[in-house]
């Protein structure tokens, strides 16, 4: 699979290029799940004003996506030193 012929990349790129690399370059990795939780989420004390239903529908599709393609990553990391806080 190609992530940057899947819809819902193209819709993320189209409208935010930055977040779409920042999802490529966590693709096939454990740290595309949270990347894509915290920005799903307002964790900025209610500063963020949110993306647009269809940027945020694709998002989650793309998580969804990606559960499929690598459902091992999904797993917990065997050790709390196995997460990677840094990204």
């Amino acid at each position: 699979m190609k992530l940057q012929d899947e819809y819902d990349y193209r819709v993320i790129h189209t409208q935010f290029p930055k977040i779409a690399l920042g999802v490529e370059l966590r693709w096939g990795t454990r740290d595309l799940q949270p990347y894509i939780y915290d920005l799903l989420q307002d964790t900025r004390g209610h500063t963020r004003l949110g993306f647009p239903k269809e940027v945020a529908t694709s998002l989650t599709r793309l998580s969804f996506t990606h559960s499929n393609y690598y459902p091992d990553l999904d797993k917990p990391p065997d050790s709390v030193w196995d997460i990677n806080y840094h990204n």
